[in-house]
């Protein structure tokens, strides 16, 4: 995440336009990220809840 926002600050520092528009992207990205990992770790911890009961 720190390159993404440091690219993100880079080209803000080079291009006055668009700062918002570009911030609120990486903000998107960043979430989506997140939350994907987030529900891949929670149903690969419910998949070994699961076979840890069935064993």
């Amino acid at each position: 995440m720190p390159e993404l926002t440091t690219v993100c600050s880079l080209v803000n520092n080079r291009e006055q336009i668009y700062t918002a528009e570009m911030f609120l992207l990486v903000g998107v990205l960043c979430y989506l990220l997140c939350s994907g990992l987030a529900g891949l770790a929670k149903g690969l911890q419910r998949r070994h809840s699961a076979l840890a009961r069935v064993t």
